[in-house]
């Protein structure tokens, strides 16, 4: 990967696509390092099937810059963060920074996040479903990934028209965010609820990017300058 855009990356997720020799030295957990003879951590994902596996890291990139990564001779013993926890009810996955609790059954009007864990170790928020939920047919969850790298956790629900919707969490190491993206074909009327806040915490600020694409920067505004559902 190389830096065209003049802009310093830090902590980046990247993946490639690895050709046999890498991926039989990835599964065989041979150590990776970067230019500076560092290891880094790395992770098999099956984004291309089982058959041509692709490898993620984070790594740095320094504007204009072309790191090199190289297989070393020793296996590697990474740590991680990151944390997949499987309970009969629950799947919980989390690092130092946050944690998310994703039910593996809904009762009548339950969404499938039952809670996001703070900085601070606070359990908080819930999710609600209504509308169409009495038509769903079939609700699962699937553990995709477990780390050392990236966790990713999909939520899946049928309903009766043959419809579906389709929830995807992602939780990388020493991250402080938790990725979301949501598909869908589902009957009209349903609604999902999230809970930001409950008892022990009321948030004051929002994050956000901007909708102009030409500005990537952060930004942070109050919660009272915006509309809230009561």
């Amino acid at each position: 990967s190389s830096d065209l855009l003049g802009r310093d990356w830090t902590h980046e997720f990247v993946s490639f696509h690895l050709n046999s020799e890498q991926a039989a030295k990835a599964r065989a957990g041979i150590e990776l390092l970067a230019g500076d003879g560092n290891p880094v951590r790395y992770q098999l994902v099956s984004e291309g099937g089982a058959s041509a596996p692709s490898i993620c890291f984070q790594t740095d990139l320094p504007k204009y810059s072309t790191p090199t990564f190289r297989f070393g001779n020793r296996r590697a013993a990474p740590a991680s963060d990151l944390r997949v926890e499987e309970a009969a009810d629950m799947v919980t996955i989390s690092n130092l920074r946050t944690g998310l609790r994703l039910r593996r059954k809904l009762a009548p009007g339950q969404g499938p996040i039952a809670g996001v864990r703070l900085g601070s170790g606070l359990w908080t928020g819930e999710s609600t479903f209504d509308g169409a939920s009495s038509g769903m047919s079939k609700y699962e969850v699937v553990i995709k990934e477990k780390g050392p790298v990236i966790a990713v956790v999909e939520c899946r629900a049928a309903f009766a028209d043959g419809g579906e919707w389709r929830l995807v969490f992602r939780i990388y190491h020493d991250e402080p965010v938790i990725l979301v993206d949501e598909s869908f074909d589902a009957p009209g009327g349903g609604k999902l609820s999230v809970a930001l806040g409950g008892a022990g915490f009321r948030p004051s600020h929002m994050f956000h990017r901007n909708a102009d694409v030409s500005n990537v920067s952060v930004m942070s505004d109050p919660i009272a300058s915006y509309h809230l559902e009561p």
